[in-house]
């Protein structure tokens, strides 16, 4: 059989045509030729669109941080915030800092890490007086620029141990700016704009979901939780230092291993829970008893795939080599 084509029609930068090949009999020589082809169209936008917008965004920060350096040093930062925050309306709190205003104010894309994350950018290079004219070449010292500034950050504020529960729990506010999201939630007519926080506990339903709850908790109370946090990471931190280990190529084979099975468990459990529900709906119980023993023995493997996987991060298997 031939290799049949079909011409694709596709609002792509520079190629207004896509070949999809559709015949079952190709060789892994023919197979390498598109996807090298793929490639190179792949390297060439991500130079033009990607590699492009960071270097862009650099760009813009710099512009930005001039200003942001002379604005919070002169007469004009309260008049120049105050109108920042007018504009903004409810994107920002009374108690929003004022980094953080600037790069709402100019980056209305941005998310709330990016934002947590690009103001930092700001605050930290005014704290060290970086000077306007440094400031890309400052970004650029850093590995991973934004992340390696944030954790720059994060770590030295780290390493002042703060004593002070009022700092402690700012430090914890901290962390939890730059944590990654779990889920985003609409609370637009629900929060106060005086908290700073609010905590809430995720409880299992027991079919792999779990539900948000919000916990009440006074200002106070927050705070103290928040305290806890920062100092829960520090150590979680320095736990992470103090048994990182280098593994061997076997191990680091054996690990690689264990990781394309756990992805492949869960797609075992997602493939199983939606047999489960088909069997459910169409009354087949026979099916969805068998379904359900099949589900169990997987997440069973993968409770063990974790935790040999954990085991190679750990000093432990230095000692029973020994």
């Amino acid at each position: 059989m031939e290799i049949q084509e079909k011409e694709v029609t596709a609002a792509v930068p520079a190629r207004t045509v896509i070949h999809v090949i559709t015949g079952p009999k190709l060789t892994a020589e023919e197979v390498l030729l598109e996807v090298d082809s793929i490639r190179d169209h792949a390297t060439a936008d991500f130079q033009q669109f990607e590699a492009a917008g960071r270097l862009a965004h650099i760009q813009r920060m710099s512009e930005l941080y001039e200003i942001f350096f002379v604005v919070m040093q002169g007469g004009l930062k309260t008049d120049v915030l105050d109108k920042m925050r007018a504009v903004l309306g409810d994107k920002v709190r009374k108690n929003t800092k004022e980094a953080a205003v600037f790069i709402r104010y100019t980056f209305a894309k941005l998310d709330d890490k990016q934002v947590h994350v690009a103001a930092v950018g700001l605050e930290y290079a005014m704290q060290k007086q970086v000077q306007p004219g440094n400031y890309i070449d400052w970004i650029n010292s850093f590995k991973d620029r934004w992340e390696g500034i944030r954790a720059a950050s994060a770590a030295e504020k780290a390493g002042k141990e703060p004593t002070d529960k009022s700092k402690l729990w700012e430090l914890g506010m901290d962390w939890a700016r730059g944590a990654e999201a779990v889920e985003t939630i609409n609370l637009r007519d629900a929060w106060d704009e005086a908290e700073e926080a609010r905590i809430y506990v995720a409880t299992a339903n027991g079919d792999d979901t779990a539900a948000l709850k919000p916990m009440h908790l006074k200002p106070e109370r927050v705070q103290a939780v928040l305290a806890i946090y920062a100092t829960e990471v520090k150590e979680r931190n320095k736990d992470k230092t103090a048994t990182k280990r280098v593994l061997s190529d076997s191990e680091q084979k054996v690990k690689r291993n264990y990781e394309a099975k756990l992805g492949y468990n869960k797609q075992l459990v997602d493939e199983h829970l939606f047999n489960i529900k088909q069997f459910k709906d169409e009354q087949k119980f026979t099916e969805l008893e068998a379904e359900k023993g099949k589900l169990a023995m997987v997440r069973a493997e993968t409770k063990v795939i974790r935790l040999s996987l954990a085991a190679f991060d750990s000093t432990e298997m230095d000692d029973a080599a020994e």
